[in-house]
């Protein structure tokens, strides 16, 4: 398990990968923690050179464990500790995305796309997950992608969205095949 930051005001204790031998220690209070994360030491916590709190006993303040994992370029953080664990709780959504299980590659600042929409966040994250509105807010398209073309993606894990069987790869003017993704 590794333990990146102090449970008591939130210092970064290991900003990269090392090898440690001995207590994990606070660079700010100097709290000291073992390798398996629990509290031993409180400098200086009731005053100077007063190390010991009577309400504070240390079993009481270990360091946090805190699951994560990286998929398709996105950071997944787990603070639950009866969830399962994401290979377990994905396992589906991970079968369905195989195929994009991939290093994306992105092209440097020039390559992406921000945008700042005043409107209601519900409305914009529906606007991606359903395709009941393409009749009546985007017509044209629902000439090429209609309604019926979408099916919707719901699971037991609270995952849910819609994909579509309209879009295929495309093929540019030299006769040459996009990538799907």
């Amino acid at each position: 398990m590794c333990f990146k930051m102090c449970r008591h005001r939130g210092m970064i204790l290991v900003e990269k990968s090392r090898t440690v031998r001995g207590p994990i220690t606070c660079p700010y209070h100097a709290r000291a923690y073992d390798l398996d994360g629990n509290l031993l030491k409180t400098l200086h916590i009731d005053g100077p050179n007063i190390n010991t709190l009577d309400s504070v006993q240390h079993f009481d303040f270990p360091l946090i464990r805190i699951r994560s994992r990286v998929w398709n370029d996105m950071i997944l953080v787990n603070v639950g500790e009866v969830a399962p664990a994401f290979d377990l709780y994905a396992a589906d959504l991970m079968a369905r995305w195989q195929e994009f299980d991939q290093t994306l590659y992105h092209g440097g600042a020039d390559s992406s796309l921000s945008l700042q929409l005043e409107c209601n966040l519900k409305l914009v994250v529906e606007n991606y997950c359903k395709a009941y509105h393409l009749p009546f807010i985007h017509p044209s398209l629902n000439t090429c992608s209609r309604l019926e073309d979408h099916y919707n993606i719901l699971d037991n894990y609270g995952v849910a969205g819609q994909g579509t069987t309209a879009y295929q790869p495309q093929i540019n003017s030299d006769g040459c095949h996009f990538p799907r993704f």
